[in-house]
Order: structure tokens, then C-alpha cells, then sequence
């Protein structure tokens, strides 16, 4: 089991009342469903699996933002896993990092108590002008997180061929949870380079406009089409369940793109871009 949880800034914007309404009752729907003439969703039962939280499970008290709310479906989730399962968190944010240990690690009360206080002791940084509400790690780097959930295998990462390695296929994990807020801001492959005279500058997470440079942040390869072509491309022999969990104003139609390669479900709680 990969969890791949989103750490960007945008993270620590509050809830609004009606987001949590929504996370309190959630709609979870197969991405390839259609909607009805009215232009819902069909209705659906909560899934049955202990692995995809209720919304009963969660601790309210602790849920004021983005981060807060994956942070607790996450720990529940955690520790509904089975002794004889196995997994591994990834935190993405500017860069995309393992947050448990270098690979997957046994799913033991230890290992989960372990993941539990290291996602307790994330806290978050300064605010500013741009992140009033504070910061965590940057940028949104979801490719990042979904290339090291496919290169994960028992105590480290392969180097590479992660669709098609021998490791990946005996030790890589089957399901992947994805949990993120918005669309991608950065990736492993981002460049900075010189800036062309028509080019503006903006900050690529909030998309707030800023002084002039000479240099800017060019995005790298894998954005839009290009970053679920990759993931269906890592996928394409794996066939790793991947479900997908937005919040806020999250890019839906990209996650349940990403969700639809996995032949998994995703759970919307918010506004759609």
C-alpha cells in the first residue's frame, strides 16, 4: 500500500463550512460513471473496504484545513491495515520524498505508530504575502510522489524501469492512494532559466503575480495529458489500484483520470476547477 500525500502550501488553507459538510458526507464515485440529467453523480453506498475512512472514523476537533483532513484519513487508514500487509508514505510537495523510512516497510504496530508521529510532527512554517495561511513544503509536485509510489520496493527505491523492474513486480506495493488538493505546480524535471521579454512571473502554486526576474521556473515535461500518459505508462503492467481523495479546489478531472488508470474510485470534497 502507497500513500502519496499532498505537502504544498495550499494544503493549509482552512475548510470551509461547506467543505466539511462535504467531507462529513461523502460522495465516492467510479470515475468512468456517468452524472444523471441534473448533472449529479449516481448515488452510491459508502464503500465497505476499511482502507477508504468513513466519515464517522474521523476526529473533528482535529480537522481545520486541507492537510489536517488528509492527514487523518491517512492515520486511519494506517492503522486499519492488516499485520501481514506492508507500506509506504510519500509526502510531495517542491521535492517528493518517502516520509517512513527508504522503501516499503512491514505494516506492524510499531512501523504504524512510527509513520503516525512522524505525520503528527509536520507543522507548518511562516506565512507571507502569498501563503497566508502559513507553509509546508512548496509547490505541488504530484508526479514526483506517483514516480516514487511506482519505484517503492522493500526498504528503498529502484533507479529507474519502475514499470517494468523485476523488484517492483516481487516487492512494489498493489494500491496506491492519492491525496491532493490542487493541480500540479512543479515536478522532479522543472527548470529555471533565463526569461523572455513576453514571459510574466507568477507564483506557480497560487498563481498571484510577481516582480519581475531575469530567470523564471519553466514547468518540465509532465503536465497535463503528458503527466497521466506517464502514470498510465508506469501502470500499464503493474496494474496497481490507485484511488484518489481531492480536496478543496482540487483539478477533479485529473484525478479521476488518474483514479480511471487504476481502475480505482475517488472521493470529492470541495469545488471543482
Amino acid at each position: 500500500m502507497a500513500y502519496v500525500i499532498d505537502l504544498s502550501d495550499s494544503m493549509l488553507i482552512p475548510l470551509t463550512q461547506k467543505e466539511k459538510e462535504d467531507l462529513k458526507k461523502p460522495l465516492t464515485r467510479g470515475p468512468g460513471e456517468k452524472k444523471d440529467p441534473e448533472g449529479n453523480p449516481p448515488k452510491k453506498e459508502e464503500p465497505k473496504d476499511s482502507k477508504f475512512p468513513g466519515e464517522k472514523d474521523l476526529p473533528w476537533d482535529k480537522i481545520n484545513n486541507r492537510f489536517e483532513a488528509a492527514r487523518e484519513f491517512l492515520k486511519l487508514s494506517l492503522r486499519a491495515l492488516d499485520k501481514d500487509m506492508s507500506f509506504v508514505i510519500i509526502g510531495f510537495g517542491h521535492e517528493a520524498e518517502i516520509l517512513t523510512g527508504k522503501g516499503i516497510v512491514p505494516a506492524s504496530k510499531q512501523n504504524i505508530e512510527t509513520a503516525i508521529k512522524i505525520l503528527d510532527e509536520i507543522k507548518a512554517g511562516p506565512s507571507d504575502t502569498n501563503r497566508p495561511h502559513g507553509t509546508l513544503k512548496g509547490f505541488t509536485n504530484l508526479h514526483g510522489g506517483m514516480l516514487r509510489a511506482f519505484r517503492a520496493v522493500t526498504g528503498s527505491l529502484v533507479r529507474g524501469e519502475e514499470h517494468i523492474a523485476k523488484e517492483t513486480f516481487e516487492q512494489g506495493v498493489d494500491t496506491i492512494f492519492l491525496l491532493s488538493d490542487g493541480a500540479p505546480s512543479w515536478e522532479d524535471f522543472a527548470r529555471i532559466d533565463k526569461r523572455d521579454p513576453e514571459d510574466t512571473a507568477g507564483d506557480p502554486e497560487t498563481g498571484a503575480p510577481l516582480d519581475t526576474t531575469e530567470e523564471l521556473i519553466f514547468h518540465g515535461t509532465y503536465e497535463g495529458e503528458h503527466l497521466t500518459q506517464d502514470i498510465e505508462r508506469m501502470n500499464l503492467l503493474r496494474k496497481c489500484e490507485i484511488h484518489c481523495i481531492g480536496l478543496g479546489e482540487a483539478n477533479f478531472t485529473l484525478l479521476e483520470q488518474i483514479a480511471r488508470i487504476g481502475r480505482g474510485k475517488v472521493r470529492k470534497i470541495g469545488t471543482e476547477r
